[in-house]
């Protein structure tokens, strides 16, 4: 066992840049009991069948998608493609009950069932509207699968809910499957808590929430920064071999900084608001934080992707200083059914037009449309350091 504690497993950290960060078995352990809890608020029954998604090299699927799931005695199936309709297909082979994903398949699920109803005749789009906004006030699932049958046959007939990770999860996206009948419980985590803090298993009419704290954590704020701060024995062992940054980050009395803006209310619940390293500093001085700004603009069925970023100024009396920067991913749709000059035109026209929503100082003056697809990381996190480049080039 003395040996076990010592023992690691090495994580890139949350920056994305390689930190070696150091999980024991201490760690692990202590997730699998926290886990065990939650899920029993989930899950509470036996037998249930799991498809996995994920890489098996992510701390969030050894940690839950396989630890937790066998240690709840589940049947898990992987799958090697991530085509919408070979994991389709799977759900329907093997009855697939619940899922473990990032919030970038969600969407991808969502689009495609919106593409397909665009493609149905006018009487099937007609029923389902009619029903989409019937079933905002029926509080139960089982009603709301009967429903939308058709739906929920293309996804096996028994796929009840899925925990959200790994990424923020867009609150129309998860509000579209609840109300379709699919539990989306929405998680939150870092690598260097093992990864999960939270998973909001009693709040899911308020998606934006990420739940409570997991039974072990102490959580607080920052009064300062706005920061939040975490407690724990899932917190991490340190950075391999780098004892000043992990001294940085664990403070003496063992809080974790965790780089991330949030609220704790009341009632426990945490809701995540921003990255500190994603801040963006105006000339003014005035700070945005880019994920409310992307909440704003990702509403527009126009665009497949968006990342807001801050850009520096490298010269001029405001040089240091950033401006808003909107890159877009139009939708393939759009791309299909216009010139490129007219898709850039309708992006920007479009972005100006939900701006209108956000505070002036909060709007994109930068605004770049690309076909390409927004560089991102195995668990679908977009990798803002060469969205930058792309928007500086």
């Amino acid at each position: 066992l003395r040996r076990q504690r010592q023992m690691c497993i090495r994580d890139r950290g949350t920056t994305g840049s390689p930190k070696g960060v150091e999980i024991t078995f201490m760690n692990m352990f202590a997730q699998l009991d926290d886990l065990k809890d939650a899920l029993e608020q989930i899950l509470p029954y036996q037998n249930i069948t799991v498809l996995s998604i994920l890489p098996m090299n992510h701390l969030f699927e050894m940690t839950v998608g396989f630890s937790t799931f066998l240690n709840f005695g589940f049947s898990v199936y992987y799958t090697q493609s991530l085509k919408p309709k070979d994991i389709l297909s799977i759900m329907r082979e093997k009855q697939v009950e619940f899922m473990i994903v990032v919030p970038a398949f969600l969407k991808l699920l969502k689009n495609g069932i919106e593409s397909e109803l665009k493609n149905s005749p006018k009487k099937v789009q007609i029923a389902f509207n009619i029903m989409f906004k019937i079933a905002k006030f029926i509080p139960s699932y089982g009603i709301k699968k009967i429903m939308f049958k058709k739906i929920h046959e293309k996804f096996g007939g028994y796929f009840s809910g899925c925990i959200s990770g790994g990424a923020p999860l867009d609150v129309a996206v998860g509000e579209f499957f609840e109300r379709i009948g699919i539990k989306v419980y929405q998680g939150y985590g870092l690598s260097e808590t093992s990864p999960v803090v939270s998973v909001n298993t009693d709040k899911r009419h308020d998606i934006a929430s990420v739940g409570r704290p997991l039974k072990s954590f102490e959580a607080k704020i920052d009064e300062s920064t706005g920061e939040l701060m975490l407690k724990g024995p899932s917190v991490m062992k340190g950075y391999h071999n780098q004892p000043e940054l992990t001294s940085e980050v664990i403070e003496p009395d063992g809080w974790l900084h965790t780089g991330d803006i949030a609220k704790i209310t009341s009632d426990g619940h945490i809701y995540i608001t921003g990255r500190i390293k994603n801040m963006i500093v105006l000339s003014g001085g005035k700070k945005v934080f880019p994920e409310e700004v992307e909440a704003v603009l990702e509403k527009s069925p126009y665009f497949a992707e968006v990342c807001v970023l801050g850009v520096s100024r490298t010269f001029g009396s405001k040089d240091g200083t950033e401006d808003i920067a909107a890159v877009i991913v139009p939708s393939d749709d759009i791309i299909a059914k216009y010139d490129w000059e007219t898709v850039d035109k309708l992006m920007r026209d479009e972005v100006k037009r939900l701006s209108q929503q956000l505070t002036v100082y909060k709007r994109p003056i930068n605004i770049v449309v690309t076909k390409d697809p927004l560089p991102r990381t195995t668990t679908r996190k977009v990798k803002r350091k060469e969205v930058r480049e792309l928007v500086k080039a």
